[in-house]
């Protein structure tokens, strides 16, 4: 889906709903259609949604030496 069409169903803007697509797919939750501006959730995305992940699951190496 493409952010506006998120900010349309949720209290926030299209900017902020953007802002969290992209950090969401920073921590590889989300990826960008190839295609379109749009988003798609990933298969870790879907695992951590289903509660088989842990916040902390998804600290990559230089998260983790910042929260130590």
């Amino acid at each position: 889906m493409k952010p506006a069409t998120l900010a349309l169903n949720l209290p926030y803007t299209r900017n902020h709903v953007a802002g969290r697509c992209r950090e969401l797919a920073a921590h590889d939750l989300l990826e960008r259609h190839e295609e379109t501006a749009g988003y798609r959730v990933t298969d870790l995305g879907r695992d951590f949604l289903a509660d088989k992940l842990e916040p902390a699951d998804l600290l990559d190496d230089a998260d983790a030496e910042t929260d130590a």
